[in-house]
């Protein structure tokens, strides 16, 4: 079985609007990919069609070779890709964190032991079992995008999509879902997708990829595409803060070897260049 993410040609039509065109793309495990582009561009409905809450107009679209299209995959395919959404509250359905985390083995139908099992295990990787009695409401909203994602690592899932959800947290919140998520990506292997507006982010990924007008802009490590910032401009976005210190600097005699994609990268470049 062809064990990744696959889009074939995938168009996708909305009323009258083609919002996708003809994307072709493959995501393997273990990957931390962030996919970047304005508003409108087609970032959210792409990454809904990997775990089939869209279909494609034309186009394949499969998850370890299963076709979103067979009603019968859907089930399997949903287990294997978890998706959390902007909005904390979107995310949960229960009172407390630990019945929010069992819901979705219980309604796969797994036994109670599993579940438990489960449960304990996926609020461990992402720090959160010490707040398993925890009612829903008195969390932050960091701490809400975490159970969101207990709930996706109960299930088992292999792949993980981010659909801006940091957005709407405050710094801190920001910085703690993104490291447990790269904890995740490193230690777990787990796949990750993260549709963001924040560049800063977009540097942390193995992989970028640029949506414009529902195609495909550029696809790169952060480095290429950091290389060249007329691609990014194809998205309506800007070099991160850190890698346009870095060019500065350069500009100024200092030899970084540019890009910079970190605070600490050009911390240690710096100290090698004295």
């Amino acid at each position: 079985m062809l064990v990744m993410i696959v889009f074939d040609k995938v168009s996708f039509t909305y009323g009258e609007n083609l919002i996708l065109k003809e994307i072709s793309l493959k995501i393997s495990p273990g990957e931390l990919v962030a996919i970047v582009g304005p508003n409108g561009s087609g970032k959210s409905t792409l990454v809904k069609h990997i775990n089939g809450l869209l279909l494609p107009t034309d186009g394949e679209v499969t998850i370890d070779g299963l076709n979103t299209k067979t009603k019968e995959h859907l089930w399997e395919i949903r287990s294997r890709v978890g998706i959390v959404f902007q909005n904390p509250e979107n995310n949960l359905v229960a009172s407390t964190v630990e019945e929010d985390v069992a819901f979705g083995p219980e309604n796969l139908g797994y036994p109670p032991e599993k579940i438990v099992a489960s449960v304990k295990k996926a609020l461990q990787a992402v720090g959160m079992e010490q707040f398993s009695k925890r009612p829903i409401q008195m969390l932050s909203g960091g701490q809400k995008q975490k159970v969101a994602l207990a709930g996706a690592l109960a299930l088992g899932s292999k792949y993980l999509i981010l659909d801006e959800a940091t957005s709407m947290l405050d710094p801190q919140g920001q910085q703690e879902l993104l490291s447990v998520i790269l904890k995740l990506n490193k230690e777990k292997l787990l796949s990750v997708i993260m549709v963001t507006h924040n560049i800063e982010e977009a540097a942390l990924a193995s992989r970028i990829i640029g949506i414009s007008e529902g195609r495909i802009a550029f696809d790169g490590t952060p480095r290429e595409i950091f290389s060249n910032s007329d691609l990014l401009e194809e998205i309506e976005s800007e070099l991160p803060e850190v890698t346009k210190l870095g060019y500065r600097l350069e500009s100024r005699g200092l030899n970084l070897k540019n890009p910079v994609l970190s605070e600490d990268e050009l911390v240690k470049r710096l100290c090698c260049s004295i």
